[in-house]
């Protein structure tokens, strides 16, 4: 085995793991089991292996993976470290997802000692999704490394960078609407029932949750705009490869995802719903953050 392809497969176990753990982490919320372990921290109340209902089964389960994903991430970077030193594209992106481990450690026990405030959960949130963003990263950048596919150089482009930005920011205002409970507040889909201007407005007297429920759903609809006029570019053009692979199931992900978000508010949020729009949300950004990387590939880029 290779150097390059023994972290690139410890990057890609670790980005799987946190993966599992962002959508373990919906199904914590979804379920209310976030203080499953009462306010103790590591322990369960009390204890390290508690009795077991439901709740806390759920969140003591999201510890025990949220330790395999801290193996995952040190091992990670001390492939990185000890068989790519002199790699510092390989180097930075391991690094960085060890401080962002840190940070999710510490963010976990505050969000629990502070019994979960919505701005330390969307937080929390937030670390993790970051956290996924730097082990992708370091995953397909060992790929490339090792070889296995040429590199495309031919750069991101803005829109394509507006499109990921715009992606990320759906995601994290999905993070608000879900934490501060305002997926009831804008009923009816694809507008929100009794909205201003035939629902083209925030519903009045909604107050605060309304309008972060109305803003999520206007910036998905730019956002699903963006994504398929750009995934419609690269379909009618004469280029293959990864990058080209990433943004039409980018396109494809998002059309799934509408579809969720329909079923979702018209079925009034189901568990079952709301933790497949978790799983495809996350999805969406990683398929993002892999067609910025295939399409920012250097060109001086070499197998090795």
């Amino acid at each position: 085995m290779t150097p390059s392809t023994s972290l690139r497969r410890t990057a890609y176990t670790a980005t799987a793991l946190a993966f599992a753990l962002v959508v373990l982490g919906g199904i914590v919320r979804i379920t209310g089991s976030g203080m499953g372990c009462g306010d103790d921290w590591p322990r369960c109340n009390g204890e390290w292996f508690p009795p077991l209902d439901l709740p806390t089964f759920i969140e003591i389960f999201h510890r025990w993976v949220a330790v395999l994903v801290s193996l995952a991430v040190v091992a990670t970077a001390g492939v990185a470290w000890t068989k790519h030193r002199p790699q510092s594209r390989l180097v930075w992106p391991a690094t960085v997802a060890v401080a962002l481990l840190v940070t999710q450690i510490l963010l976990g026990a505050v969000t629990v000692k502070l019994e979960l405030p919505p701005s330390v959960v969307i937080l929390h949130f937030v670390n993790a999704m970051l956290l996924v963003t730097a082990l992708l990263v370091t995953a397909l950048r060992a790929r490339e490394a090792g070889g296995d596919r040429q590199p495309e150089g031919a750069g991101p482009g803005p829109l394509l960078w507006i499109t990921a930005l715009l992606g990320f920011g759906v995601v994290i205002l999905g993070a608000h609407v879900a934490n501060l409970d305002a997926g009831p507040a804008c009923q009816g889909f694809p507008l929100c029932l009794g909205g201003g201007a035939g629902g083209l407005l925030p519903p009045p007297g909604g107050g605060g949750q309304a309008l972060v429920h109305w803003v999520h759903r206007i910036t998905a609809y730019g956002f699903t705009a963006l994504v398929l006029g750009v995934a419609w570019r690269e379909f009618r053009s004469s280029s293959r490869g990864a990058r080209r692979t990433a943004i039409i199931g980018v396109a494809l992900l998002t059309a799934t995802q509408i579809a969720v978000a329909a079923g979702m508010v018209l079925l009034t949020l189901p568990a079952g719903w709301r933790v497949a729009h978790v799983l495809i949300g996350t999805a969406v950004w990683l398929g993002l953050v892999g067609a910025l990387h295939f399409a920012a590939s250097p060109a001086h880029q070499r197998p090795s």
